[in-house]
């Protein structure tokens, strides 16, 4: 048992901490069954529904078979992360 557990067993009930839910709106569009925005930020999907852009600020890019293919992340150096398939 690691160190934080074995402390936390002994505090007194009561005394232990909570842990707070946390909370995220989203907002969905009913025609298509798909996010607009989660957390405020929105969201974008190509043609055939699938999404091109997060709310993490990273570009999906498919193959023509709509298989994900590689994350880009936007205003960054960083080529992408390919996405191998074995």
């Amino acid at each position: 048992m690691c160190v934080f557990l074995r402390r936390l067993a002994r505090l007194p009930p009561g005394t232990r901490p909570r842990a707070q839910p946390q909370t995220t709106s989203r907002i969905r569009n009913t025609n298509t069954n798909r996010y607009d925005s989660v957390g405020g930020n929105s969201l974008t999907y190509n043609q055939a529904g699938d999404l091109t852009t997060d709310k993490g600020g990273y570009t999906h890019q498919y193959d023509y078979e709509n298989r994900l293919t590689k994350i880009i992340k936007l205003n960054s150096e960083s080529p992408g992360f390919p996405l191998s398939r074995e």
